[in-house]
């Protein structure tokens, strides 16, 4: 069973990163029968829906922010350079890495995909990986100012990321390329969902705009499946705003939806 009813308690929260858009979904679902008590439970519904997305917003904004100023910084751009060192590129990018410890790696690619500089948490290079294949690549080789990943699994094996890139241009505003770093997953997911706690067993959980789970506070083996075919979740991805109501195991929930 992937969702709870427990009858006069919330049941569970939900944020949902939509990454095509950077909406941001929360769901915030109850189940009473008590009605002066669930309009009460709505408020409280409705604010902390509100809360949790001016924090993953501030959150999204501070690591876009960061990005965005070092993808102008010189030695980054020289680094794109056929005749420039690289070494100089990687000295850079191992400052930035010790004064930004929530980055993972940071590394820039080229116009083809290819890393062409970039370092490790642990300072290993990880230049002349193809990554071809990943959107959020050719999202920002298509022009996007921002692109985020889902959660996907780390080229070196290390375990879920989420990745934000940004474009780089060059002294004339070309196209060179892009400036990307990747997130821990575990510690974004730790922060804005596992320390959600709502009436005795409320739980909270991510999906993405496919309806693909991407955290779970109270189970892990449900990380990267499926939860599209149920009509509250096509309803909120649809777009569907304010209170939804929806039969669960003989109950009627309240789910609130929210986009920032």
């Amino acid at each position: 069973m992937l969702f709870k009813s427990i009858g006069s308690r919330v049941s569970f929260v939900a944020v949902s990163i939509l990454v095509s858009s950077l909406a941001v979904l929360i769901f915030i679902c109850s189940s009473m029968t008590n009605d002066a008590v669930l309009g009460a439970q709505q408020q409280s519904m409705k604010q902390l829906g509100e809360q949790i997305s001016f924090k993953i917003d501030d959150y999204v904004d501070g690591i876009h922010s960061s990005l965005e100023a070092f993808s102008f910084d010189k030695t980054i751009v020289n680094g794109f350079s056929k005749y420039s060192s690289k070494n100089e590129a990687d000295k850079r990018i191992a400052g930035i890495l010790k004064s930004f410890p929530h980055m993972n790696n940071l590394f820039c690619f080229d116009t083809a995909g290819k890393i062409i500089s970039g370092l490790d948490r642990n300072g290993k290079s990880i230049a002349g990986i193809d990554l071809r294949s990943r959107q959020y690549v050719n999202d920002i080789l298509s022009g996007r100012d921002l692109a985020i990943s889902t959660v996907i699994k780390a080229k070196d094996g290390s375990g879920l990321t989420l990745v934000f890139a940004v474009p780089v241009v060059d002294a004339n505003g070309k196209l060179i390329g892009g400036l990307a770093t990747a997130v821990d997953w575990k510690a974004f997911s730790s922060k804005f969902i596992d320390n959600i706690t709502i009436g005795h067993e409320g739980y909270a959980y991510i999906i993405d705009r496919k309806g693909i789970m991407m955290a779970h506070k109270t189970n892990k083996s449900l990380i990267l499946t499926d939860v599209s075919k149920y009509d509250f979740v096509k309803r909120s991805l649809a777009g569907s705003r304010g209170f939804i109501n929806y039969d669960w195991e003989g109950k009627v929930n309240f789910v609130f939806s929210a986009r920032s």
